[in-house]
């Protein structure tokens, strides 16, 4: 009895068995209610009963009918709740069942592309498995196919029956090289099955993938995407079932290119350019001897061997070219690797613009007065920037506070304001939108500034350009040493550990005399950085105050200094010191002018509008591009993309590249996970991740696809059958009383008329 009950066509056998034993209820009640009458033969009844003979059989009929009525909707409503399964699409017309829906996350990011000495990439093993299962579907089956990365068009939204525009779509699909986006290929999944909820009846999520550790883990040190998880619990209290198809290899390994850019944010036309690389192993085993060569505009400009890299282990080291650029202008640096399992991340490409020099506009607020042997307060700014004249890596331009309201700012990489008045609102739009653009503003205090216009009119973060409050002055005047101690401060160099400072606290510390930290300072303004907005201090004095605080804000930067830029307040401008920190402190702030035309694969380019630029653009595999005009704020624009491939882009017509695009880093550990290790991340069983699939399909215990459940429309046919029984009911009740207020003349009237 119990393996007839295991093989009855429905998901839960049992709560069958129990409603249709159930509809012996209706049946046993209705034999209780016939009573057993003594047949008393009276003359006086025999005319009535003459007449109620002819509606016996009517009357019988009725009974009948309620009670089919009343066992049939029990026999439904269990059937509905044991939810009826079949595999006929016969049946399917019949019933008005939707069958079933299935949505397919198929994982197309770039470590799919990972493709063994023989056989396919892990793509085009998914792209065959998922093929198969589509040419052996049958019955009322939907599908839907999202894709798995951040370029993620679904071939098909939402779940249709259209098998050959499946097959279609997935024939004509290729790899892309952008990152891989497990939750967002899930929310999609989600939103399909929210489009299907009130006519599917059985769901289920496939999540086509390689169980490559970067879908997983995003960051350094690795942690656990909770957002996985937290989208499979909602896909499976929304009733669907959850699997992972995984066609990922054990043996993954990978070496790629992760980080590539030069050391300093500006390059130099007829100067060394320092470059920094970062290699990472994802592989199981240590490699070594490992060259890394180096192009300059396609030219050989150098060789770098590594002489061992561990397994999981990422290395950076610095290398300077041996050519340098002469001319200004655009530029290609290009890093390469031997090529591997995964070719698409052993070359970067870098487009750097080389200047002259770095133009620099300094705002002085306290003029130099030469009749009272008084120098300005940017004099010791400007003799730091440029002191050996024309030929400077900077090229600073001094002019009074009156003209920056009339000065281009466009022209100048940075923009310093020394000892002035607060800015008029309109200088301060400008300056505002020149930050976001990609400048630096440096501030520095003086005795004219004035903290409560000056946080008035500039603003603090987030809204305005400060990245600090400013405070009241501290400290105490000039004066001898022996008349102020209390007021003197020095540079803390143990709590500003960064890249500026780093050089010169380790120069400290091998016992050379770099006289950063015996500087000075007498007078300081009191500044509170503000939180949440990513403002950081830089340098910090002895008394726990900021000196140097940065914010980076739009494409630019704002450096606010607590103290002058000459020596009033400090003896940090007449020191060895100030012009080696002034010139890390640029090289590490300065925005980079070349963000714009190094991006990642799936963003978008947005450059400045030149002739040489319109025009189709061509890129890697034969791609197509028509970039559009904009005008922005009165400036003409060329937009375009989003980029697909990894590689470069640009017009015919120009001789260089303009755009590169490389694969996200983040997606270059492509080591394995155990079906252990993923059901764990993802939150289900073991047994839902299947390895080496050949086909989606999966099998009922009976065998069977189940094409089809009825159980959504058995139990809208239950509550039908049992509303007809009620109606039923109330009708032949009301005729049972209209008979039974009948006159008995009547009654006998009509009788005696029939006999």
């Amino acid at each position: 009895m119990l393996l007839t009950l295991a093989f009855l066509p429905f998901v839960t056998p049992w709560l069958f068995a129990a409603g249709a034993a159930a509809t012996s209820v209706p049946i046993v009640i209705h034999l209780l209610n016939r009573r057993k009458f003594r047949i008393q033969r009276w003359a006086a009844m025999e005319f009535l009963l003459a007449a109620m003979r002819r509606n016996a059989r009517r009357l019988k009929f009725q009974r009948w009918l309620l009670l089919l009525l009343r066992c049939l909707a029990l026999l439904l409503l269990a059937a509905a709740i044991a939810q009826f399964t079949f595999n006929s699409s016969l049946l399917a017309h019949v019933l008005g069942a939707s069958g079933r829906s299935t949505v397919v996350v198929w994982d197309d990011a770039y470590p799919m592309g990972y493709q063994p000495r023989q056989g396919g990439s892990n793509f085009h093993r998914s792209r065959r498995v998922l093929l198969t299962w589509l040419k052996g579907l049958s019955g009322n089956h939907r599908v839907a196919i999202v894709p798995a990365s951040v370029l993620g068009r679904p071939l098909v939204a939402k779940p249709t029956l259209d098998k050959a525009l499946l097959i279609r779509l997935v024939r004509g699909r290729k790899i892309s090289d952008a990152a891989v986006d497990l939750a967002g290929g899930l929310q999609q999944a989600l939103q399909s099955l929210k489009s299907v909820s009130h006519r599917a009846t059985s769901t289920r999520v496939v999540l086509l993938t390689d169980c490559a550790a970067a879908d997983f883990y995003r960051s350094a040190p690795p942690e656990i995407n909770h957002q996985l998880a937290n989208l499979v619990h909602q896909l499976r209290a929304a009733g669907a079932h959850v699997r992972v198809a995984d066609v990922g290899r054990p043996e993954q390994s990978n070496m790629a290119i992760v980080s590539f850019k030069t050391t300093r944010p500006v390059t130099l036309v007829d100067n060394p350019i320092d470059l920094a690389c970062t290699l990472y192993n994802s592989g199981p085993q240590a490699q070594a001897q490992i060259p890394v060569q180096f192009y300059l505009d396609n030219v050989r400009a150098g060789k770098e061997v590594l002489p061992h890299l561990g397994a999981g282990r990422r290395r950076r080291f610095t290398f300077t070219l041996t050519r340098q650029i002469s001319v200004p202008g655009a530029h290609l640096i290009t890093a390469r690797i031997p090529p591997d399992m995964l070719p698409v991340d052993n070359t970067r490409h870098l487009i750097v613009k080389a200047v002259n020099h770095v133009p620099v506009l300094l705002v002085d607020g306290s003029p130099a007065e030469p009749s009272l042997e008084k120098l300005g307060s940017t004099a010791w700014l400007a003799a730091a920037l440029a002191p050996n004249g024309e030929n400077s890596l900077f090229a600073p331009e001094v002019i009074g506070e009156l003209e920056l309201s009339t000065t281009a700012l466009r022209r100048y990489r940075v923009v310093v304001l020394s000892d002035t008045a607060a800015p008029r609102p309109a200088t301060v739009r400008r300056l505002a939108a020149w930050v976001h653009a990609g400048g630096l503003l440096i501030l520095f205090p003086g005795p004219r500034t004035n903290r409560r216009r000056w946080n008035a009119a500039l603003g603090a973060a987030p809204a305005g350009l400060l990245p600090a409050v400013l405070g009241q002055v501290l400290g105490r005047p000039k004066g001898p040493p022996s008349r102020s101690p209390a007021g003197v401060v020095h540079f803390d160099l143990t709590q500003s550990l960064n890249a500026i400072t780093a050089p010169f606290l380790a120069a400290q510390h091998s016992g050379l005399h770099v006289g950063l930290a015996s500087v000075r300072t007498r007078r300081y303004i009191g500044l509170r950085p503000v939180k949440g907005v990513g403002a950081r201090v830089l340098l910090q004095f002895t008394s726990g105050r900021p000196a140097v605080v940065l914010r980076r804000t739009g494409q630019g930067a704002v450096v606010l200094w607590a103290t002058t830029a000459d020596t009033r307040w400090t003896d940090f401008p007449a020191e060895p010191s100030w012009l080696p920190f002034n010139y890390e402190l640029l090289f590490h702030t300065l925005p980079r002018h070349d963000l714009s035309r190094n991006l990642l694969v799936e963003r978008t380019f947005d450059l400045a509008a030149k002739p040489a630029y319109t025009g189709p653009w061509f890129g890697p595999h034969k791609t197509t591009l028509n970039p559009r005009i904009l005008t922005l704020g009165g400036r003409q624009r060329l937009a375009g993309g989003p980029l697909r491939y990894a590689g470069l882009y640009g017009p015919e017509s120009s001789e260089l590249p303009m755009v590169a695009a490389n694969v996200d880093p983040a997606d270059a550990n492509i080591r394995h996970l155990s079906p252990v290790r993923v059901a764990a991340i993802l939150g289900l069983k073991p047994q839902d991740i299947i390895e080496n699939p050949t086909t989606l399909a999966r099998r009922s215990r009976a065998g069977l696809s189940q094409a089809g459940n009825a159980g959504h429309n058995l139990l809208l046919a239950a509550l039908l059958a049992l509303l007809a029984e009620a109606l039923l009911a109330r009708a032949f009740s009301r005729y049972q009383r209209a008979a039974e207020s009948r006159p008995a003349g009547a009654v006998g009237t009509r009788t005696g008329a029939t006999v």
